[in-house]
């Protein structure tokens, strides 16, 4: 395990011993640190596994009817927004509160697609969604980085309703600009020069 802790005003120092909760903890707005950790993969390897699992096994599951589909579509959909709604990254994540996410992404995909105009794998492939969809792990590596500058900036340890949506569009302009201008040519590099 390794961590990366940075003071304001200090040198970045690099520690190999981390307390239990180090992972859980991107910024402390107590301490006024910023630790980024790798090392939590081990606790969220089983969230991986579910995903693995149900993608290895679709093929052999029954396939359901509409009514199912469209009930299991919106219901994963659902649970995974009041997820976002109501739990408490700090106090929540990682653990097993987050089950809730992975059972309703879990629900989305044994719903599978349906041609029904109003379902959640329609709404889920409309081309915002998908496009927004071709950037999410740039979303995911932006999010952090830029909330913890902002709560060093403001010196608060959370953000305002306005704050957080400031934060998820810088998050989303960045996205496609750093795909757009550095991931999309790195993959185009050729090693062999040829």
């Amino acid at each position: 395990l390794l961590r990366v802790v940075a003071m304001p005003g200090e040198k970045v120092s690099l520690l190999s011993q981390l307390p239990e909760n180090a992972i859980r903890y991107f910024f402390s707005p107590v301490d006024h640190i910023i630790v980024i950790s790798i090392g939590s993969l081990p606790i969220r390897v089983w969230e991986f596994g579910i995903g693995g699992l149900l993608a290895l096994s679709i093929p052999w599951w029954p396939k359901v009817g509409t009514r199912t589909s469209l009930t299991l579509g919106w219901v994963g959909l659902l649970a995974i927004l009041v997820c976002g709604a109501v739990l408490s990254v700090g106090t929540s994540f990682p653990g097993w509160f987050a089950l809730w996410p992975v059972t309703g992404a879990a629900l989305i995909l044994l719903a599978g697609h349906t041609d029904v105009r109003w379902s959640a794998s329609t709404l889920l492939s409309s081309t915002p969604l998908v496009r927004l969809g071709s950037v999410s792990y740039a979303i995911y590596l932006w999010h952090w980085p830029l909330l913890v500058f902002v709560l060093v900036l403001t010196g608060q340890d959370a953000v305002s309703p306005l704050g957080g949506l400031a934060v998820i569009a810088a998050a989303i302009a960045l996205s496609f600009a750093s795909t757009r201008w550095i991931e999309q040519p790195v993959r185009s590099w050729s090693l062999t020069g040829g």
